[in-house]
C-alpha cells in the first residue's frame, strides 16, 4: 500500500482523516508491501538488532550515545535536546518494516520530470533530506537527476492533485518503481485540510522540505508512528498506511513520523535520530561513495575489504559471449603495508567477489571473500587480474555501461606517499554503453563496493575512505 497524506499541523480527530488523506488505493497489487516487490528486487533478510532493541517500558529504556570512532558523540541534527542520561525516560524510538531496509546504504534517486522551471523545488527536496537523514547516519543518497527507463532506487513524481497528498511506499519496494514517491510543489489543487493551505501556500518551501523529510522516512522504511500498538489515547489519529514490525523502545510523540505532532519544521526528533543509526549505523569521517553505474537489475550486494584493507587491484572476467562484465572483484591488502611500500605477497591479500552465472559450463560462481592464493582456481574462464604498483592504491575504476556494466575499462591509482596517479588499462568485456568515471576524492582510496548481480554484472558503485 502507498502511505498517503501529510498533516503539518495536528488534526484533533481522527473523523478528519478522510479529508487529510485521500483514499488508500485499491489496486490489489499494491496492497501488501510485502507482496508488492518487483522480481529480483525483494528486500534482504531481516537484520540482526542487538538484543535490547524491543518493546520495553519507558523507564527501563535507553542506550547510550552513538559514538564516532574516536569515541566522540555522533553529531546531533534534530529537533529537541539528546538526552544526557538515557535513563531519564526519554527512549528512542522508531517502526520499522526489517525486511524493506536498503542494503547497500547507497541510494540512487532520481525525477520523473526533470522541468527547468522545477530547479529551486528539486534542491530544497535533496537539501532537506540529505540535510536530515543522510546527516545522521550512514545513508547516501546519489543522482538526484532525471529518471531513465532503466533507473532504480526512489523514483520521485511532482504533481498537485485534487485527491492524492503527496506519498511513498514503504522502503525497497519502491526500488525502481515509477512514481513510488509522489511530491507536490504548489498545493493549488491539493486540500487535505482548509487550514493546511495557507501554511503551505504562505511557506511553500517550508512546506516542500517537511514533506519530503516524511516521504524519505517512509523510502527508508519506517512507518507511521502513530500505527505502533502502544499509540496513546491522547493521540486521535487513525492507523495509514502499512505497519512496521518491529518497536524500538517506547513511542514518540515528537517523530517526523508521527501525525499527532507539528512536523511542519521538517526536522528530525532525537528519536528519529537513533532510529534511523540503529537501523543504518552512523555517519563515518571522510567516508564517500562514487556515483552508481549500470542497471537496476540482478540483486544488491556489498563486497568490503577487510578492516584496515584497501583495494589495489581488480579481478574481472567476461561473460561468456565477450560482450559484458561476468564477474568484478576488489583486490585487499593492509593499509599499513601498502603506506610503507612494502611488497606485497598473495598471501597477504583477498579478493572481493560479485556474483556470476556462467551458461556454457551451468557453474554459478558465487560472490563473497576468498584468499588471493584461491581465487585462480575458482574464478571464471577468462579472468585476469590487474594491480596498482607498491605503494599505490586503487582510487578509481572506469567502466562502460548501459542497462549492464559493459566493459571495466581502466584502474586509476594512487601512490600514498607523494599521491600522483597512474592509469592501468584494462578492457575486459565489450564495446557498448557509455564510458563513466567512479573516482574517489583526492586523500581517499575504495575499500568497498556495491555491486547488482546475478547472472552477471548489472551495476557498480565505489566506496572511498580517507
Amino acid at each position: 500500500m502507498k502511505i498517503i497524506c501529510h498533516p503539518l499541523t495536528r488534526i484533533a480527530t481522527a473523523a478528519l482523516l478522510s479529508l487529510a488523506c485521500g483514499e488508500a488505493n485499491d489496486d490489489p497489487d499494491l496492497q501488501d508491501v510485502e507482496e508488492t516487490a518487483p522480481a529480483g528486487r525483494d528486500g534482504p533478510a531481516e537484520r540482526e538488532l542487538p538484543d535490547d532493541i524491543a518493546v520495553v517500558p519507558p523507564s527501563d529504556t535507553g542506550t547510550a550515545p552513538r559514538t564516532t570512532a574516536e569515541g566522540a558523540p555522533e553529531p546531533f541534527h534534530g529537533k529537541g535536546e539528546r538526552p544526557a542520561d538515557p535513563s531519564d525516560g526519554r527512549a528512542y524510538k522508531g517502526y520499522p518494516l526489517m525486511g524493506r531496509l536498503w542494503e547497500p546504504h547507497v541510494i540512487p534517486v532520481c525525477w520523473e520530470s526533470f522541468d527547468a522551471d522545477d530547479r529551486d523545488e528539486r534542491e530544497w527536496v535533496r537539501d532537506a533530506v540529505v540535510g536530515t537523514w543522510g546527516a545522521v547516519a550512514d545513508i547516501h543518497f546519489i543522482g538526484w537527476n532525471s529518471c531513465t527507463s532503466a533507473s532504480g532506487g526512489i523514483r520521485i513524481a511532482v504533481w498537485d492533485n485534487h485527491d492524492d497528498g503527496p506519498s511513498s511506499y514503504l522502503g525497497t519496494v519502491l526500488d525502481g518503481r515509477i512514481a513510488g514517491v509522489d511530491l507536490n510543489f504548489t498545493f493549488n489543487h491539493w486540500t487535505p485540510h482548509p487550514e493546511w493551505i495557507p501554511n503551505c501556500l504562505g511557506d511553500r518551501e517550508g512546506c516542500i522540505r517537511a514533506i519530503a523529510v516524511h516521504e524519505f522516512g517512509h523510502a527508508l522504511g519506517l512507518a507511521h508512528e502513530h500505527n505502533r500498538p502502544d499509540t496513546p489515547d491522547t493521540c486521535e489519529m487513525a492507523p495509514q498506511g502499512p505497519d512496521g514490525d518491529r518497536m524500538l523502545y517506547a513511542w514518540d510523540p515528537d517523530s517526523i513520523m508521527n501525525y499527532c505532532t507539528d512536523i511542519s519544521d521538517g526536522q528530525l526528533s532525537v528519536g528519529d535520530v537513533e532510529t534511523i543509526q540503529t537501523l543504518y549505523g552512523g555517519v563515518h569521517e571522510g567516508r564517500s561513495y562514487t556515483p552508481y553505474v549500470g542497471g537496476p537489475g540482478g540483486v544488491r550486494g556489498e563486497q568490503d575489504c577487510l578492516p584496515g584493507y584497501v583495494a589495489v587491484g581488480t579481478v574481472q572476467s567476461p561473460t561468456a559471449g565477450g560482450s559484458y562484465v561476468g564477474q568484478f572483484g576488489l583486490v585487499c591488502a593492509r593499509r599499513a603495508d601498502v603506506q610503507a611500500a612494502r611488497r606485497l605477497r598473495n598471501a597477504d591479500m583477498h579478493v572481493r567477489v560479485t556474483q556470476y552465472f556462467d551458461p556454457t559450463t551451468g557453474r554459478t560462481f558465487p560472490r563473497g571473500w576468498m584468499p588471493l592464493n584461491n581465487h585462480a582456481a575458482a574464478s571464471p574462464a577468462g579472468s585476469q587480474r590487474f594491480m596498482c604498483q607498491t605503494g599505490e592504491a586503487l582510487q578509481g575504476v572506469n567502466v562502460r555501461s548501459g542497462g549492464l556494466i559493459d566493459q571495466i575499462a581502466s584502474l586509476r591509482c594512487v601512490n600514498l606517499s607523494s599521491g600522483s596517479n597512474r592509469t592501468v588499462t584494462v578492457r575486459i568485456g565489450g564495446d557498448g554503453g557509455s564510458l563513466g568515471s567512479l573516482s574517489c576524492p583526492r586523500g581517499t582510496t575504495v575499500d568497498a563496493m556495491f555491486h547488482r548481480d546475478a547472472a552477471n554484472l548489472d551495476g557498480l558503485a565505489l566506496r572511498c575512505q580517507r
